[in-house]
């Protein structure tokens, strides 16, 4: 380094610091690339998971409250209307349980018990609807008292573990990036 002319020595630094400054803008490239996929990850999975069981377990509750509505009415439109609303609400917690499937990342038995309970549910809900309708009121309550909200309650659950386990992969998956950054560090 001694023969070189200053000008040379000033290229060289130059030189060295632009390859470490490229060096680290690859290296950080492909971190923010890594850690835009965990994020991605993230939500498209566990986030979307937790949001999905809270929708669904939100109309499972709306469907009950129009079902008792249903049941303390008197007027058959209002009834009608009840029921009517107790259905969207119960199509709108039905429609999470595709995306709750295919983006839960823990055990598929907790999903296929929440099916299974759906599908007995089912059965109930057809009958306290048609007794309804017919404005058989006291052996609607008696049904949805007796069969149909206890199978609700059930399947409440299921969800609420799969929201649970969906929170706990995020908390695995926080963990583990923590470790990382502090290895890194």
């Amino acid at each position: 380094m001694k023969n070189m002319k200053i000008r040379s020595r000033l290229l060289l630094s130059y030189a060295v610091i632009i390859f470490i400054s490229m060096f680290a803008s690859i290296i950080s490239f492909f971190l923010l690339n890594k850690l835009g996929n965990n994020l991605t990850s993230f939500y498209d999975n566990n986030y979307t998971v937790t949001i999905n069981v809270s929708i669904a377990r939100r109309e499972m509750q709306s469907a009950r409250a129009y079902i008792l509505e249903a049941v303390i009415e008197t007027d058959n439109n209002t009834v009608k209307e009840m029921v009517d609303k107790a259905s969207n609400s119960l199509a709108n917690m039905r429609a999470t349980f595709p995306v709750i499937r295919e983006r839960f990342k823990g055990d598929k038995a907790l999903v296929d018990d929440v099916d299974e309970i759906l599908s007995q549910a089912i059965i109930y809900r057809d009958k306290v609807f048609d007794l309804l309708l017919a404005l058989k009121s006291d052996e609607a309550f008696e049904v949805t008292i007796n069969s149909y909200i206890p199978l609700l309650d059930q399947m409440g659950d299921k969800l609420q573990e799969i929201a649970d386990v969906a929170g706990q992969n995020a908390l695995k998956w926080y963990k583990a990036a923590s470790r990382h950054k502090q290895r890194r560090l």
